[in-house]
């Protein structure tokens, strides 16, 4: 059975956004820079949701659904000082009516999705911030957390898994268009390193972007452990990443 990670960002809308006094600042790669130095404590600073509100500002679902009863990790990779900012989760019913709520101070931990929740919302806190750098947040089946180390490299739009034990030699490649903030990572079974390409439709279209990008992920792959196979390709502009792997690899790649 194949499994699903989530890869989230911060995204360009200040609806979510705590931006009485704030200065609130966009990198190309996903990063956010927000400073607000009056902020009360307790007040949220962002919050990612599962709610859909398209009807009244073209809010879209940030967070994937999850499934009752299971447990997952969550990670936020972010810079801030020490007991600065904390994370909350927090479940709702069917009714809107709160079900359990997880705290991780140092955005970092594991949690089981509530049985009779049906919606969720990740809060970063304010404790006495001075600046907060989010680069991205993850959920991952905490089965795949036990047993991979895993990276992401944003420049690139790489995301590795690497199994802790080795047991084979199995490198795969998943490539797939990132066409909203959060973006499905599918993990095929058994495989033991595991590269996942989650790139904008613009990084895909920049001829050099993909070049580079393709040259990077070279870098990672271990021709020790024989040839690369291509596990999935989802999305409407892979050709310029196609013909940069196929010239990258020669022949260590395989569909």
């Amino acid at each position: 059975m194949m499994e699903t990670a989530y890869l989230f960002f911060w995204r360009r809308m200040l609806d979510t956004t705590f931006n009485y006094g704030a200065q609130v600042n966009y990198l190309a790669d996903g990063t956010v820079q927000f400073e607000a130095p009056m902020m009360p404590p307790g007040k949220t600073i962002h919050a990612w949701t599962t709610t859909k509100d398209f009807e009244h500002n073209l809010q879209l679902a940030e967070l994937p659904i999850l499934t009752p009863g299971e447990t997952y990790a969550l990670v936020l990779n972010w810079e801030v000082k020490e007991d600065s900012v904390f994370c909350q989760i927090v479940f709702t019913d069917a009714s809107g009516l709160e079900v359990g709520s997880e705290v991780f101070e140092d955005g970092k931990g594991t949690f089981t999705f509530p049985l009779t929740a049906t919606a969720y919302e990740i809060r970063l806190k304010n404790m006495r911030h001075e600046q907060v750098v989010f680069h991205y947040g993850m959920i991952i089946p905490v089965s795949v957390y036990n047993h991979f180390d895993i990276a992401v490299d944003l420049n690139h739009a790489l995301v590795t898994f690497r199994a802790r034990k080795q047991t084979d030699q199995s490198q795969v490649l998943g490539i797939t268009e990132r066409s909203s903030l959060t973006k499905p990572l599918w993990l095929p079974p058994a495989a033991q390193t595991i590269f996942v390409v989650a790139a904008t439709a613009k990084q895909l279209l920049d001829p050099q972007w993909c070049q580079e990008t393709a040259a990077f992920l070279k870098a990672e792959f271990d021709p020790a452990f024989g040839s690369l196979t291509v596990a999935y390709q989802v999305g409407r502009h892979l050709g310029h990443l196609r013909q940069a792997l196929r010239a990258a690899f020669s022949k260590k790649i395989e569909k």
